[in-house]
């Protein structure tokens, strides 16, 4: 099992990596997604924000989060204390399978506690097709990817 290494502890060769592997893939809309991105499940409160800020700084260009991690605003307070631009970034997030019939509110509250107008990718954990319905609404003004994951 690999243990976390903290970007601020980085060796050289780790360094090297992030900054040398700007590999992306390329979605069915055209947009590229970073092959690298930092991931934040089960970050512990007051560490996260340090995390995606030292992250963005080290040259991550994509941070992975989800409403039901509960740490969306530090995410975001994150991402505004690297001073890398927003449209530098690749920004995914995720609703949970209990919002699916509240899909408008989950994306506004993410949207909100990232302290962003828009995400990159919007992955939402459901099995109806009603919740990719919903989302199509307002999909185009706040999301440029969508996709539906099977939460069974």
């Amino acid at each position: 099992m690999t243990s976390y290494v903290p970007p601020q502890e980085c060796t050289w060769f780790q360094e090297r990596l992030i900054f040398s592997s700007r590999k992306t893939f390329t979605l069915n809309t055209g947009d590229k997604i970073p092959a690298i991105g930092l991931g934040t499940w089960q970050s512990k409160p007051n560490e996260v924000r340090g995390a995606v800020r030292i992250a963005l700084q080290k040259g991550y260009r994509h941070i992975d989060t989800a409403l039901a991690y509960g740490n969306e605003a530090e995410v975001g307070q994150g991402i505004k204390d690297s001073g890398v631009p927003r449209e530098e970034i690749w920004l995914t997030t995720k609703l949970d399978n209990t919002w699916h019939h509240i899909v408008e509110k989950g994306i506004d509250s993410s949207l909100k506690d990232l302290g962003t107008d828009y995400v990159d990718l919007y992955l939402i954990v459901s099995n109806f097709v009603q919740c990719y319905r919903d989302t199509v609404k307002f999909h185009e003004l706040t999301v440029l990817a969508l996709a539906i994951i099977n939460g069974s």
